[in-house]
């Protein structure tokens, strides 16, 4: 279950009383007891948890919290505390009411969440900066490539890619060869680069998989569908599909299957 954060504590030392509709005796059957967490000691917050097995539709719940115990007209409720043990709370409901511009502020949330972590866990691994990382992360699934057409995968100006390439190359990450026309150079990995970036993806795959591995399997199905149809919502052209799949692990998602992938190919041959 996805645990959701209730409300900011009020006061410290003694618990709120219950609202009204919460208590024991009428809580919904079905919900979870409420998570424990430390920082609920200490009258910062407490979490709430729906399990796996509460259906959608059932008796005896007595509906949508009124977390403030009042209502109140032109003002938005400021939520009580509760704390963990006290109350049973029905998440449903409160997936149920929850806005768009909610589940909206949730996913930018969960976005620099998930950045942030896999980041850090990369940068673990060297001491290159996030550009560097995905430069590395690149031209192992797209060896070859042009200063050029590198710095637009990175949404980086031609001079601030000429300046990571020099790096790299003397870090002995990456080599420049002549490509064909003599013109340019082609950038690929070096032994020592490909070394490094199987480090990166192990340390990105991992951090990664352990944000799902809460997920029972049905959900993972439906979280898989969402994800694949938002990634294609925000796939406008074929530049902004290899930004978006810089730091990606094209082994464990094909071309074919990718939904990025997918969406670019429909906009360059008109498909629908």
């Amino acid at each position: 279950s996805w645990p959701v954060i209730l409300a900011a504590a009020q006061g410290r030392g003694r618990p709120p009383a219950p609202a009204p509709g919460l208590g024991r005796q009428g809580a919904c059957p079905l919900a979870e007891p409420q998570i424990a967490d430390p920082r609920a000691e200490a009258g910062l917050v407490a979490i709430a948890g729906v399990g796996q097995n509460h259906p959608r539709r059932h008796a005896g719940c007595l509906g949508r919290p009124d977390l403030d115990g009042e209502k109140r007209q032109g003002s938005r409720a400021k939520p009580k505390l509760f704390i963990s043990g006290l109350d049973n709370i029905c998440m449903i409901h409160t997936y149920k009411d929850m806005k768009k511009e909610q589940l909206a502020n949730l996913l930018g949330s969960l976005a620099i969440a998930v950045s942030d972590a896999q980041n850090e866990a990369m940068a673990v691994r060297t001491s290159l900066n996030a550009s560097e990382m995905a430069a590395v992360m690149t031209l192992g699934t797209s060896p070859g490539l042009s200063i050029d057409h590198l710095g637009k995968i990175l949404g980086l100006s031609h001079s601030a890619t000429v300046r990571l390439v020099a790096k790299l190359a003397a870090q002995g990450q990456i080599a420049r060869r002549p490509r064909a026309d003599r013109r340019e150079v082609g950038l690929r990995l070096t032994a020592k680069g490909r070394g490094l970036r199987d480090r990166l993806v192990t340390a990105r795959g991992r951090v990664l998989e352990g944000c799902i591995a809460s997920l029972p399997a049905a959900e993972r199905v439906a979280f898989g569908r969402l994800v694949s149809t938002l990634l294609e919502t925000l796939t406008a052209s074929r530049r902004q599909a290899d930004h978006i799949c810089r730091l990606c692990d094209e082994t464990v998602c094909p071309l074919e299957s990718c939904p990025v992938e997918r969406k670019a190919v429909r906009l360059e041959t008109g498909a629908p």
